[in-house]
């Protein structure tokens, strides 16, 4: 998963700067082992009870489109998922242990790459439905 991320930071001098960059996201046997490494739980049984919040509060709601194809109005119904733990949590731990930077042509996912990733200021726009959209799909192809 590719995604460009816009956001404002301070330069070197201090003075504030709009940057663009794109960020990469891989599902790979690492990035789940190191979730579970760093979560104590295991990644399946994780990605579970978040597609299962979703599944329920979906149902509730009306929302019947495929996930990866949510309408603006079907995500602002599913809102409610940002308050549910076991969705947020999933999100918020599984994002920097899926992110990856490319070194000498090949994309490496490992712990420092991961703190970027938790402290990167891009990360917060990230925790929505549609990125968990992609992630979805991506775990399922």
């Amino acid at each position: 998963i590719k995604k460009e991320r816009s956001f404002t930071a301070f330069d070197s001098d201090g003075e504030e700067r709009e940057y663009t960059g794109t960020v990469r996201f891989l599902y790979s046997l690492p990035a789940i082992k190191m979730y579970e490494q760093r979560t104590g739980r295991n990644f399946f049984d994780d990605n579970q009870k978040a597609l299962t919040a979703y599944t329920q509060l979906a149902l509730a709601t009306g929302v019947n489109g495929r996930l990866s194809a949510l309408t603006d109005e079907e995500k602002v119904k599913l809102m409610p998922l940002l308050m549910e733990p076991d969705f947020m949590n999933f999100l918020t731990e599984v994002i920097p242990c899926l992110y990856g930077e490319v070194e000498n042509g090949r994309l490496v996912q490992n712990e420092l790459t991961a703190e970027t990733a938790s402290l990167a200021p891009w990360f917060g726009d990230l925790i929505d439905i549609g990125f968990f959209s992609d992630l979805f799909y991506e775990f399922n192809r």
